[in-house]
């Protein structure tokens, strides 16, 4: 269906055509420089001045009276493709990024007066999502007594930059260990007194790189928590949300860092949909194909749709063939969200009543 040039089937969007022009014209730019495409670009619409008013290359007139650049026509459409498909839209940042990295170039040899195009840094694809999934360690000496270390202890998992910049989700259990003490083996918390010494931080192994981190605020009914980077962060992508639950078998992607070793990058891994749950009160989750995909070192990890949109995140694997892997649910995660932004930023307390809301 189509209203005011808009076609309006699942939601508004512009015409195929109109985004294969600004592909064609990115693309001309892209492989013959700037002045190639914007000769032809005024060579088109010279030769079709002639023709019927539909199908002429340039219809509108300007105050000049002469046709305008191809920078300003492509910085316009993309702004059109943006008001339309909204500002967050995948193929508008692809388009638009494309956009940026041209007018970048030519800056660069020289005065080139063009403006670049608002684009949020959302991930879309493969390559970008590797800009906003971390590897989230601790590690700290374990005193039963005072001034006596029985043991180091550590632990490892997955955390990704959801909806904002310096925002990472992942699971509470990560913060979560077992100390050797003796012939005894103790469960720990990374926030007990007895833990000493430690230290946070998020690794980035694409960069090789890592950073301080903080925690914001953990839920342990819910097994989910939030950190940070510490001031400042590096530059990174952050993941959207899918906006709608994702339904009984779909397809999707189980992003991680499972057994992590030194700058191993993250595993993608093609999975589906089984079904919707809810393993306690109030905690819709959905189960995934391949139990045992989610290992040691996945926990925290997003679950996302075919655009790299979040459905999920990754909180406990099957073992030995039995159960099923299952994820979170988003809408969980934005409801805590909700809740810790509530709190001014500050770390607050859920309780059941909360957890069942």
């Amino acid at each position: 269906m189509e209203v005011t040039g808009l076609t309006i089937n699942e939601f508004p969007n512009v015409r195929r055509r109109f985004i294969d022009q600004v592909r064609g014209a990115l693309h001309a730019w892209e492989k013959y420089g700037y002045e190639a495409a914007q000769a032809a670009w005024m060579q088109r619409i010279s030769e079709s001045s002639g023709e019927d008013y539909a199908k002429r290359v340039w219809k509108r007139q300007t105050r000049t009276g002469m046709p305008p650049s191809l920078k300003n026509v492509l910085w316009g459409k993309l702004l059109y493709i943006r008001m339309v498909r909204g500002a967050n839209d995948a193929l508008y940042a692809r388009l638009a990024e494309r956009y940026n990295a041209v007018v970048e170039m030519k800056r660069t040899q020289g005065d080139f007066p063009a403006p670049s195009l608002p684009v949020e840094p959302i991930v879309r694809d493969h390559k970008s999502a590797e800009d906003a999934v971390f590897v989230l360690e601790w590690l700290g000496e374990y005193q039963s007594s005072a001034g006596t270390t029985d043991d180091v202890v550590m632990a490892q998992g997955t955390a990704f930059v959801y909806k904002r910049h310096n925002f990472l989700v992942t699971c509470d259990h990560v913060f979560e260990a077992k100390a050797n003490v003796g012939s005894m083996e103790v469960p720990i918390n990374y926030e007990a007194k007895e833990i000493v010494g430690k230290t946070l931080q998020l690794v980035h192994p694409v960069s090789r790189q890592t950073w301080p981190a903080k925690i914001l605020y953990r839920n342990a009914q819910l097994d989910i928590a939030f950190v940070a980077f510490e001031d400042p962060p590096p530059p990174h992508r952050y993941f959207s949300s899918i906006d709608r639950p994702i339904d009984a078998r779909e397809p999707g992607v189980l992003i991680g860092f499972p057994d992590y070793k030194s700058w191993n990058r993250p595993d993608f891994v093609d999975l589906r949909v089984i079904n919707r749950t809810e393993p306690n009160k109030g905690m819709l989750s959905f189960t995934i194909t391949g139990a045992g995909s989610i290992r040691p070192g996945n926990s925290g990890g997003p679950f996302v749709d075919a655009n790299f949109r979040v459905a999920g995140v990754a909180q406990r694997g099957a073992y030995m063939g039995t159960g099923h892997d299952e994820c979170l649910c988003f809408e969980i995660i934005d409801a805590h969200v909700a809740k810790w932004e509530s709190g001014n930023g500050k770390a607050v307390a859920i309780t059941n009543n909360d957890a069942e809301a």
